[in-house]
C-alpha cells in the first residue's frame, strides 16, 4: 500500500483583535475557509466565471459557542497589573473603553443572526471601571432584541474576575438608549457596574458561571449599583460576590424563571439617620453615660437633636450573655459633646456604640416632593429611593403600595422624585439603597410583569463588617411573586456592638406587592432597631409570605418588633405566616408585632412549623381554621408550642406568644370582634393575660382576666384589717393595672408603688428608696428648723468647700450666666465654681451667677481676659474674691505642622520645632569673613504671641567629626507671628556637606 502525503491549505480567520464568528465574505470556488472564533469551517460553490465561488455553505460549524476573549482587548500594561491584583495604578479609563469595545464585539456577533450563541470569557484578575461595562450601543442592541431570539444564549465566563469601582465618573447620568429613549426619559437615572436590560420578555436569559465581584469605593457621592437584571427569563447567575457599594448592590426587575447561587452581597446600601448632615455619627465616636446624661468622646449634637431618638449601645437588659441597646428620646441637648435622655439606661457603660433613627419620609398625594424627618447633606440626586406605602401615581391599584423612584432634585430635608406618590403619607420607611432589591422601577408603570419564580440559595446579604456610615435594611421584595429563598439563606443586620448608626438599618426585609415569598431554614441576624417600625416590614395590600428559621440574637433593643404591618385596610391578599424559632433561649422583650396606620389585627399569625401552607390569602378573608390570634406560638424559647393551630397548647411555663404591643391595640380588637381563647396566655404591655370565657374585667375588651385572677373593689371600715404573714392589702386606680400595695411577714412591711419598693420598715430601721421632699427636708440653704433633714447643697458652707461646686451654664460667649441650684442670694468669697463652656469667649467676660449680677472675669494674673482664655474641651474654674471672678486655666498643649505650642494660665507661650535645614555649605566660601552656611529659611510659630518673642535655637549634624559638626544659629528678625532669616552657620572651614537639623524655640506672652 503506497501513502500519498499531501498538505491542504485553508483560509483562517484568527480569534482576537475584533473578529468575529460565521462565513468570510468572500471565496475561490472549492476553497476552504476556517473561523477559529467559532471553530466553524465552510466551502466556496459555485463558479462564476472567473473562480469565484457564488456561494459560501458551511461544511461544520461547530455546537460550541463562539468565544470572546478579554484579554484580546486589554492594554498589556492594564493586563499584568489585573493579574497581579493592582487597581491603584491602572488606567481606569483604557480598561473602561476595552471592556465596552470587547462587549460591542460579543453583541454585534450575537446580533448578527437568531440562534447565535456567546461565550465571552474574563480573566481571573482585577480590572479597575471608571463607568459601566456596557456602552450605550450594547444597550440599544440588547433593548431590540424580539422574541426570534429565544433560541440565542449568552454564557459569562467569570472565572473570579474583580471588577473594582475607581474613581467612578458619574453615579447617575442622561441616557440615549433602551429602556430610556424607549420611555422618553430624560432625567438621570443610576448608573451600574453591570446593566442587563431587556425589552421583551421571556426572551432572554444570561447564564453567569463562576465568581465574579463587584466592588464599589464606599464612596455615597460616587458609587454606582453593581448589578442591575431587568426582564431577563430562565437566567442564572452563579457567585455574584458584590461589595462596599453605598449604592443599592443587586437590582433585579420584571425578570422570571430564574435562579441566583450564593450570593454575597455585604456592606452595599444607603441609609442616612436623623443624626443630620452627612447622616452618620462618625465612625471614631464613642459614647459613655452616668445614669440618664450620655457624653460624646468628641462634639457630634446640635439643638435640633432635642426630641429625636437616640439608641446607646449595650445600655439595655441582658440578653442571654449580651446587653440590649437602650432607647430613648433626647431630652435636652447640654452642649456638643452631651445629652440627657428622657429614660435612664439600664446601666452605665463606657466608650461604646451609639446611633439615631433612620430618616424617614412624608408624602403628599400627587406631589413629587418628599419632605424627610432630618435633613441630610449628601446629595441624593441620581439615586433610586424606595418609599413604602405611598402608591404610584400611574397605578391605580392600592394594593401596590411602594414607590421606587429616582431622585432628581435634593435641598437638606426635600427630595423632588421623577414619579409622584398616590397617596398622602407620613413618616413611612424610605431608603435609598440595599443590598438586594426586586423591584418595579417607577419608569416601568406601564409594564405589567413582575420578578416571577426566582429562587435563591444561600444567600449571604449582610451588614457585618461595613463601615459606620451608610448602613441600610438588607432586602426589599416589592411587585415579585413566587420568590424562594433557600439553603440557610442569611440576612444580617447592622449590630449595635460593631459600629456605629446601627439604627439606620430599621428592617431585615421590606415588603410590598410580594406573594408567595418563601423563606425555608433562613437566619435572621441583628436588624429592626428602629422604634418606629420593625425587622420585617409589610406594607401595601397584596403580601403572602411564609418565613421560617433561627433568630439569633435579635432584636437587640426592646423597643423594636419583629413585624411592622401597615397593610391597606381591605387588601387583596395579606398574611405573613411566620415559623422563626429563636436560637438564644429568650422571650424576647420587644413587641411581636407593631402595627401602622393602615394596619389591622390578623394579617399575621404563626406556627412552630414552616410546612403548613398558606391558606386564606386571594380574598383576604381568614380560614375557619386559622385563627386570628397574632403570633399565637411565635418566637417561642425553644419551638414548645403545638403546631396544630386549631388547639394552641402553652406548655410548660412559656406564654402564647404575644398580641399587639398595647392596651389599646388589644381593646381595638376585641372591639373588631376578636375573642381570646379559653386559658390562652397573652403578653400585653410586658404583662401575661388570660384568656377566660365571659370574663368582663378587662377595659372593654370581654375574655381576659388580668394575671389569671380577677379583682373587685372593696370598702375597709372599723375594726381594721389584722394581715397575717405573706398577706397582703393591693388596689387599682383603673383599668386593673396594680399601682400600689402593702406586703406583710413577720420582719418586715414593705410599701410599692408602681412595681418599686418606696418604703420598707423593719425591727433594724426604715429604708426610703426615692427623693424626700416636703417639710421633713430643709426648705432653702438657710433653713436652721430644727430636726429637719439636710438637703445636699442647702448648706452655705458647701459652696465655698472644695472641690469646686459644678453649675449649669447659659448666656453667650463673653456674658455667661451660671446657675448653682442652690438659691443664692449672695456670693460668699472664696466661692468656687466649676463648668463646662459651649462656646470660647472672644475678649473680655463677666459672669452672672444665680441672677445676682454680672461681674468682671480675669486672668491669673489680674488682666482682662484675652480671646480664646475660656476653653470649650477643659472645665473652667472660678474664684470669687469679692471685686472679680478669677479664672484658672489648665495647661494648654497643641500641634500642627509648624511646630508645638504649650500655653500657661499666668501668659507664658513655649514654641518649638524642628526643621531640616538641608546643606551645611550651601552658601559661603569657609572664610572668616564669608563662613560656610545653610540656605536661609523661616519659620512660623505654630501659634501667635502677642508681642515678638525671644527666639533662640540650636543646629547641628549627629554623627559628624567635630569640626563638621560645629554650627551657630542665627536670625534676622521675630515678631508675633514668625522668625525670619534663619540660618546655621558652621564655625569651621571644613568643607565637607552634612544635612543640618535645627531646633528653634520662642519664649513669650500669648496675652
Amino acid at each position: 500500500m503506497s501513502v500519498i502525503e499531501a498538505t491542504i491549505r485553508l483560509k483562517q480567520r484568527l480569534a482576537g483583535g475584533g473578529a468575529v464568528g460565521g462565513a468570510p465574505a468572500a471565496l475561490a470556488t472549492s476553497e476552504l475557509f476556517y473561523n477559529h472564533v467559532d471553530h466553524s469551517v465552510w466551502v466556496g460553490r459555485g463558479d462564476n466565471g472567473s473562480g469565484v465561488a457564488t456561494s459560501i455553505e458551511p461544511l461544520v460549524r461547530a455546537a460550541e459557542p463562539t468565544v470572546f476573549r478579554l484579554v484580546d482587548y486589554l492594554h498589556p500594561a492594564d493586563l499584568a497589573l489585573a493579574y497581579a491584583g493592582v487597581t491603584a495604578t491602572q488606567d481606569q479609563t483604557r480598561v473602561t473603553q476595552a471592556v465596552q469595545t470587547f462587549h460591542d464585539a460579543a453583541m454585534a456577533y450575537f446580533t448578527g443572526a437568531p440562534g447565535r450563541r456567546v461565550q465571552t470569557v474574563y480573566p481571573a484578575a482585577a480590572l479597575a471601571l471608571n463607568g459601566e461595562m456596557f456602552s450605550e450601543a450594547f444597550a440599544t442592541a440588547l433593548w431590540n432584541l424580539g422574541p426570534g431570539y429565544n433560541d440565542s444564549l449568552w454564557i459569562f465566563d467569570w472565572n473570579g474576575v474583580r471588577w473594582c469601582a475607581k474613581s467612578w465618573i458619574a453615579r447617575s447620568s442622561v441616557r440615549s438608549s433602551g429602556l430610556y429613549a424607549a420611555r422618553g426619559i430624560a432625567y438621570a437615572v443610576p448608573q451600574c457596574m453591570f446593566r442587563w436590560e431587556q425589552n421583551a420578555l421571556r426572551t432572554l436569559g444570561p447564564i453567569m458561571h463562576g465568581r465574579v465581584f463587584f466592588e464599589g469605593e464606599g464612596n455615597p457621592a460616587t458609587d454606582p449599583i453593581g448589578m442591575k437584571i431587568r426582564a431577563a427569563n430562565t437566567f442564572l447567575i452563579d457567585a455574584p460576590f458584590i461589595r462596599d457599594l453605598r449604592n443599592y448592590g443587586l437590582i433585579m426587575e420584571a425578570s422570571q424563571n430564574g435562579t441566583v447561587v450564593a450570593p454575597d452581597v455585604v456592606n452595599c446600601g444607603y441609609q442616612p439617620t436623623e443624626f443630620g448632615g452627612a447622616g452618620f455619627l462618625p465612625s471614631d465616636v464613642t459614647f459613655t453615660n452616668v445614669g440618664n446624661v450620655v457624653t460624646a468622646s468628641q462634639p457630634v449634637f446640635e439643638s435640633g437633636h432635642a426630641g429625636l431618638g437616640f439608641f446607646l449601645g449595650n445600655a439595655g437588659p441582658r440578653s442571654t450573655q449580651l446587653y440590649t441597646a437602650h432607647y430613648s428620646a433626647i431630652a435636652s441637648v447640654d452642649g456638643p459633646s452631651q445629652i440627657t435622655l428622657a429614660t435612664t439606661p439600664f446601666r452605665n457603660v463606657t466608650d461604646t456604640t451609639g446611633s439615631f433613627e433612620a430618616v424617614a419620609a412624608s408624602t403628599t398625594a400627587g406631589s413629587t416632593t418628599v419632605i424627610l424627618s432630618r435633613s441630610v447633606s449628601t446629595s441624593l440626586v441620581g439615586r433610586y429611593a424606595y418609599l413604602a406605602g405611598c402608591g404610584q401615581t400611574e397605578i391605580a391599584d392600592d394594593n401596590v403600595g411602594a414607590l421606587f423612584a429616582v431622585v432628581t432634585a435634593h435641598s437638606g430635608n426635600q427630595i423632588t422624585l421623577a414619579h409622584a406618590p398616590r397617596l398622602t403619607r407620613s413618616n413611612i420607611p424610605i431608603t435609598f439603597g440595599v443590598p438586594l432589591a426586586m423591584v418595579r422601577a417607577a419608569e416601568n408603570y406601564s409594564v405589567g410583569a413582575r420578578n416571577n419564580d426566582i429562587t435563591i440559595v444561600n444567600a449571604r446579604l449582610a451588614h457585618n463588617t461595613t463601615p459606620s456610615d451608610g448602613i441600610s435594611p438588607v432586602a426589599i421584595i416589592q411587585h415579585t411573586s413566587e420568590v424562594s429563598f433557600l439553603g440557610g439563606s442569611k440576612f444580617h443586620g447592622a449590630s449595635s456592638r460593631r459600629k456605629n448608626n446601627f439604627g439606620s438599618g430599621f428592617a431585615n426585609i421590606l415588603m410590598d406587592g410580594a406573594t408567595l415569598v418563601r423563606g425555608l431554614e433562613i437566619s435572621m441576624t441583628h436588624g429592626g432597631f428602629s422604634s418606629r417600625f420593625g425587622n420585617i416590614i409589610q406594607t401595601g395590600g397584596f403580601i403572602e409570605s411564609h418565613l421560617g428559621g433561627a433568630q439569633v440574637i435579635f432584636p437587640e433593643s426592646n423597643v423594636t418588633a419583629t413585624f411592622y404591618d401597615d397593610t391597606i385596610a381591605n387588601p387583596r391578599a395579606a398574611r405573613t405566616k411566620s415559623g422563626f424559632v429563636r436560637t438564644d433561649g429568650r422571650v424576647p422583650g420587644a413587641v411581636a408585632v407593631r402595627l401602622g396606620p393602615n394596619a389591622a389585627p390578623g394579617r399575621i399569625v404563626a406556627a412552630n412549623s414552616i410546612d403548613i401552607a398558606l391558606r386564606g390569602v386571594g380574598d383576604g378573608a381568614e380560614d375557619d381554621d386559622t385563627p386570628p390570634d397574632l403570633l399565637t406560638g411565635a418566637l417561642s424559647q425553644k419551638g414548645d408550642f403545638s403546631t396544630d393551630l386549631d388547639d394552641v397548647l402553652v406548655r410548660g411555663d412559656l406564654f402564647a406568644g404575644a398580641y399587639g404591643s398595647t392596651l389599646a391595640q388589644a381593646a381595638a380588637a376585641a372591639t373588631a370582634g376578636w375573642v381570646p381563647r379559653n386559658n390562652a396566655v397573652y403578653v400585653i404591655e410586658g404583662l401575661p393575660y388570660r384568656g377566660s370565657t365571659g370574663a368582663t374585667d378587662f377595659p372593654s375588651t370581654p375574655g381576659l382576666v388580668w394575671r389569671g385572677y380577677k379583682t373587685n373593689a372593696i370598702t375597709l371600715a372599723a375594726p381594721a384589717i389584722t394581715l397575717g404573714s405573706g398577706q397582703r392589702i393591693s388596689w387599682q386606680t383603673s383599668g386593673d393595672v396594680e399601682q400600689a400595695y402593702l406586703l406583710a411577714n413577720a420582719t418586715q412591711i414593705d410599701a410599692v408603688v408602681g412595681g418599686a419598693n418606696a418604703l420598707r420598715v423593719t425591727s433594724g430601721g426604715v429604708q426610703v428608696t426615692g427623693l424626700m421632699t416636703g417639710t421633713a427636708v430643709t426648705q432653702s440653704t438657710v433653713d436652721t428648723t430644727a430636726n429637719r433633714l439636710l438637703r445636699v447643697g442647702a448648706s452655705p458652707l458647701q459652696l465655698s468647700a472644695s472641690p469646686a461646686l459644678r453649675v449649669t451654664v447659659g448666656g453667650t460667649a463673653n456674658a455667661r450666666t451660671l446657675t448653682s441650684g442652690a438659691g443664692l442670694t449672695s456670693i460668699p468669697v472664696g466661692l468656687q465654681l466649676r463648668f463646662r463652656a459651649p462656646a470660647v469667649n472672644t475678649g473680655a467676660a463677666t459672669i452672672n451667677l444665680d441672677g445676682l449680677g454680672a461681674q468682671p472675669c480675669v486672668t491669673v494674673t489680674g488682666a482682662a481676659l484675652p480671646a480664646g482664655y475660656i476653653r470649650t474641651d477643659r472645665d473652667t474654674v472660678a474664684l470669687w474674691d469679692g471685686t472679680n471672678w478669677v479664672l484658672g486655666r489648665e495647661i494648654e498643649t497643641g500641634s500642627n505642622a509648624n511646630g508645638a505650642y504649650t500655653r500657661f494660665a499666668n501668659g507664658l507661650q513655649i514654641c518649638r520645632q524642628t526643621i531640616s535645614a538641608g546643606s551645611g555649605i550651601a552658601v559661603g566660601y569657609g572664610t572668616l569673613a564669608d563662613p560656610y552656611a545653610t540656605v536661609a529659611f523661616n519659620w512660623t510659630f505654630p501659634a501667635a504671641f502677642a508681642a515678638a518673642p525671644e527666639f533662640t535655637g540650636s543646629a547641628g549634624f549627629d554623627g559628624a567629626t567635630l569640626n563638621n559638626r560645629m554650627f551657630s544659629l542665627t536670625h534676622r528678625a521675630t515678631s508675633t507671628t514668625s522668625a525670619t532669616g534663619i540660618n546655621a552657620v558652621r564655625l569651621s572651614s571644613s568643607s565637607v556637606d552634612v544635612s543640618v537639623t535645627a531646633r528653634v524655640t520662642a519664649v513669650g506672652n500669648w496675652y
